[in-house]
């Protein structure tokens, strides 16, 4: 146990990385001599503050910790966590839109990379309005902080379809618009879990919808 708290603490410092763009979730891993030990990060930034939760993975054992003190500052950020009431910090910078660089306390250096977000793909719902069921059929596309894609509606047998626009995703949440008749609608969602995601429309309606391949 005193080997793996060893090889934990090698890995985990103080974390800086790209303000604009850090939300979502990140993946990497750390050699240390014949070992290699598992990285993962869900990075949420709200201003300044960064929080989240992050996981070891080394030899079958799973730690999850939250994000404690995270502070982001331009293209770097800093955060700790603790293990077995050690506490570890990380420093990080971004490299680019989909690699971040971290430097842990023991001086290591290792790369994570964004995953892909779990909002990217087909999904179906529908949603009670003033015009009765409406039938809806997004397909979103997530690209870094941008939500690109299109919307299909059934309203009373009639198919609509309408480009996203202005499209951004923060973690679990994201908003876009989109043209219907004439009339610009937004739409404010949250990813509920891997296959459900919860919409409010500004016409008023709410959707729930569930992924489909």
């Amino acid at each position: 146990m005193r080997t793996y708290l060893s090889l934990f603490l090698i890995l985990f410092t103080p974390f800086f990385a790209y303000a604009a763009n850090i939300d979502g979730p990140w993946e990497g891993a750390v050699q240390t001599g014949e070992n290699t030990i598992g990285f993962s990060a869900d990075y949420k930034v709200a201003g300044e503050k960064l929080t989240g939760s992050v996981t070891i993975n080394f030899r079958g054992n799973q730690i999850e910790r939250e994000i404690e003190n995270g502070v982001v500052n331009g293209d770097a950020f800093e955060y700790g966590f603790s293990v077995q009431g050690r506490s570890i910090t990380h420093k990080a910078k971004v490299k680019s839109d989909s690699e971040i660089e971290i430097t842990t306390n023991r001086g290591t250096v290792f790369i994570v990379k964004r995953v892909g977000s779990k909002i990217s793909g087909n999904w179906k719902g529908q949603g009670d309005s003033s015009y009765g069921t409406v039938d809806i059929s997004p397909m979103y596309e997530v690209s870094g902080d941008k939500i690109m894609g299109k919307i299909t509606l059934s309203i009373q047998g009639t198919q609509i379809e309408g480009e996203i626009r202005n499209g951004t995703v923060s973690g679990d949440t994201f908003k876009y618009s989109y043209s219907l008749r004439g009339n610009d609608i937004s739409h404010e969602g949250t990813l509920v879990n891997d296959n459900e995601i919860v919409i409010n429309s500004s016409s008023g309606t709410k959707f729930t919808l569930a992924r489909f391949e």
